[in-house]
């Protein structure tokens, strides 16, 4: 299911995490450790990847432009305010990747108590 989403980096793939671990958990009687153990590595190397640090930095000085003449407030003004923007647009992109885990985690934790309870009871047909 994920091969076409190889090359494409964790916190991208967060959409089709959700999904399968809903998936996961309403088949959660049929689903083996391996599935669940692929889930939870997921979640964990999406986790790992919201947290590294932006390669994107600002040098934009607001004092001179690129020619190094300066600039005026108005100008500067402008550029501050578009860095602000992109700056709540990247944050707010980050607070629902954020969510978006802690909904997988949700999921894996709840289809691991199906799982588990479904052990349980295979146990004591068994006995």
């Amino acid at each position: 299911m994920f091969e076409i989403l190889k090359d494409i980096d964790d916190a991208n793939k967060l959409t089709s995490y959700l999904h399968w671990s809903q998936l996961c958990y309403q088949y959660a009687e049929l689903v083996d450790r391996e599935s669940l153990s692929w889930c939870i590595e997921a979640v964990i190397n999406a986790k790992n990847a919201l947290f590294i640090p932006s390669s994107r930095s600002s040098t934009i000085s607001g004092k001179t432009d690129c020619s190094g003449s300066y600039r005026s407030s108005s100008t500067t003004n402008s550029v501050n305010g578009n860095e602000q923007i992109e700056s709540i647009r990247l944050e707010n992109q980050r607070r629902v990747k954020l969510a978006t885990v802690g909904l997988i985690q949700s999921n894996v934790l709840k289809a691991e108590n199906v799982y588990a309870c479904c052990l349980k009871n295979r146990l004591k047909i068994v006995l």
